[in-house]
């Protein structure tokens, strides 16, 4: 409780909007007990228009707002936002998949003064294991953050040796919100669950200052002529292009190399894409 509340900067009084449902930790394990410790309003929906969303915020005065990124990204790319008086929100937080970007700096111009928060989290860690602060939005945005006070983290090998910062192995939580072992599954607890550190599955990175970059799942990371490659590094690297909107990378067989990158994407119409780029 307390490593979110110093962690995500909520206050007593605010009212939160809550686009997430509540069977997910987002919502039960975070927003929901916070709300309801500091004595704030939660506002519960299952509206996903972006219009709608904004009315609810305008009607009820929300000071916070928390989605999912493909909430904001169709939110960042709806017209006439300027006509609903949001001017109560001081926070946008969002969690559950990588955020382009263009959508970042597209709500820095909408909601000029609202802070933004970028946190991620495990079922298995009951939701907050970093969260990337406002002023580090655009300077770190391919980041999840740093984990709040009590939670640790570790990068390891194949053989479960730790590695150097910027080195990509498994991502290992350990702390107090990290579950004991999964209910009546002791193989399954024994095997994720080790030393109390949680194997999570996740490959990914810390820099120098302990900030956490995410690449991927261990089982989606692509093997090409012997080298790691991971889809999110990929993906940051096309959605950078003006005309690409959507990006997804994944592996194909290939005779020689084992295996190749390919990337599925959906392209902006508006920028000019040339043989050149």
């Amino acid at each position: 409780m307390q490593s979110t509340l110093s962690g995500r900067g909520f206050r007593p009084g605010d009212v939160h909007t809550l686009i997430v449902p509540l069977f997910h930790v987002t919502g039960l394990n975070t927003i929901m007990p916070t709300a309801f410790h500091q004595g704030a309003t939660l506002v519960v929906t299952a509206q996903q228009s972006p219009r709608d969303i904004l009315a609810l915020i305008e009607r009820h005065c929300a000071t916070t707002f928390f989605a999912v990124p493909t909430t904001m990204i169709l939110l960042a790319q709806t017209p006439g936002v300027e006509q609903h008086d949001v001017s109560s929100l001081r926070l946008i937080a969002y969690s559950g998949a990588p955020m382009p970007l263009r959508a970042i700096q597209r709500l820095r111009e909408l909601f000029p003064g609202v802070r933004l928060h970028n946190f991620f989290g495990l079922t298995e860690t009951t939701s907050v294991t970093t969260v990337l602060p406002d002023e580090q939005a655009l300077v770190r945005p391919e980041s999840v953050g740093l984990p709040p006070p009590g939670i640790e983290l570790k990068i390891v090998d194949d053989h479960g040796d730790p590695l150097p910062a910027n080195a990509i192995g498994e991502l290992l939580v350990k702390g107090p919100s990290v579950v004991k072992s999964y209910h009546n599954r002791p193989e399954a607890s024994a095997e994720v669950i080790v030393d109390g550190w949680l194997h999570t599955g996740d490959t990914a990175s810390l820099d120098e200052e302990g900030y956490l970059f995410l690449q991927g799942r261990k089982k989606e990371r692509v093997i090409v002529a012997g080298e790691n490659v991971y889809p999110v590094e990929v993906e940051n690297v096309l959605t950078r292009h003006p005309a690409v909107a959507e990006v997804a990378v994944i592996g194909r067989p290939h005779a020689i190399l084992g295996e190749v990158v390919k990337a599925l994407s959906c392209c902006d119409p508006t920028p000019t894409l040339t043989s050149g780029r």
